[in-house]
């Protein structure tokens, strides 16, 4: 009982160390590909905490290359 036990245990290590696949995972970010993105402030008051958050919020996404500038404009309706 004991040997087949054994035999199995030695089988069970040898397939997992056999069929064992090492996954990688590759993430390439092209900086050239984002798109440029500037944002408008057209409301009434201007807000500069939220125009930050906004920054900061497509900064972290990294799909786009934000301008810094705060921009205010007549936004037409």
């Amino acid at each position: 009982m004991k040997k087949l036990l054994l035999l199995c245990l030695i089988l069970s290590v040898t397939t997992t160390t056999l069929f064992a696949v090492d996954a990688t995972l590759k993430i390439s970010k092209d900086v050239e590909q984002r798109t440029r993105i500037a944002v408008i402030d057209g409301s009434a008051g201007s807000s500069q905490k939220f125009f930050k958050i906004l920054l900061a919020d497509l900064k972290i996404s990294g799909h786009f290359l934000a301008d810094t500038t705060h921009h205010v404009g007549d936004i037409p309706e």
